[in-house]
């Protein structure tokens, strides 16, 4: 179980606008696996209230479809459903030190959710995109309240990146239900 608020310059980064999906609501610029989910009436991606700022957050929970345990994943921009990957991100041209933000995190089992920023560039030579930097925190305890979080970038080319990706999980590598 993961919630977040993150500030910057990120597309709805207080998790206050959300879209009706007809039987769920899905974060505004945000992909979830909730499409995929939502043929059972099962969602890992739900609005919660209140924020801190704010009147709402994002909460992510691990849940199991049928047989299988679906993690609670967020990615800022569009998110590959079948592999469970982004696909995109959204503009971004800075080079901050820190990802920074407020969070509350309950784990459950032993499959702990990360955090991982990672900022990119399109090199037209290779036609691909290149990191440029990650951020990446694996939650560890319990974050029972909102606390204040600074995640530390690592650096791995001198340009500026020309788009950033954010994916939020609730569950690592082998989800856990709740």
């Amino acid at each position: 179980f993961l919630t977040i608020t993150a500030y910057a310059q990120i597309p709805n980064n207080g998790f206050e606008s959300f879209t009706n999906m007809g039987t769920y609501d899905n974060p505004l610029g945000w992909g979830t696996m909730n499409n995929t989910t939502t043929a059972l009436s099962v969602y890992t991606a739900q609005k919660g209230t209140p924020g801190s700022p704010g009147a709402s957050y994002l909460k992510l929970t691990s849940k199991t479809v049928s047989t299988t345990v679906v993690n609670g994943i967020a990615v800022s921009g569009v998110l590959d459903s079948m592999t469970m990957m982004p696909k995109s991100g959204f503009a971004y041209a800075l080079r901050p030190l820190n990802f920074t933000g407020k969070w509350q995190h309950m784990i459950y089992g032993t499959s702990q959710g990360s955090i991982t920023v990672t900022l990119t560039r399109w090199d037209t030579g290779m036609n691909m995109r290149m990191p440029v930097a990650t951020a990446t925190q694996t939650l560890t305890g319990m974050a029972m309240s909102w606390a204040n979080f600074s995640i530390p970038f690592s650096y791995v080319e001198a340009g500026n990146p020309d788009t950033c990706i954010i994916v939020l999980k609730a569950s690592g590598a082998t989800p856990t239900n709740n």
